[in-house]
């Protein structure tokens, strides 16, 4: 199994491939847009340079509204 993991922070986005014994296959960072949107796309393409995973998971400063997923209050 194959994780894409992402670290969504005030200046860069950080993101790596790790197989299932936790070693790091690739890592790739930018950094972080001022458009949420432009986020978005750039951490897309960052997972794409990545490869293939079986999961993704996204890590990010603040509090998340469980039932939709919004970012409600973030420190960056």
């Amino acid at each position: 199994m194959k994780a894409l993991a992402a670290d969504i922070g005030g200046t860069s986005l950080r993101a790596a491939l790790v197989d299932d014994k936790g070693k790091i296959l690739g890592r790739r960072e930018a950094p972080t847009p001022p458009d949420p949107l432009d986020g978005i796309a750039r951490l897309r393409s960052l997972w794409q340079e990545l490869g293939e995973s079986d999961v993704r998971a996204v890590a990010i400063a603040g509090t998340i509204r469980a039932s939709t997923g919004e970012v409600t209050q973030s420190p960056n």
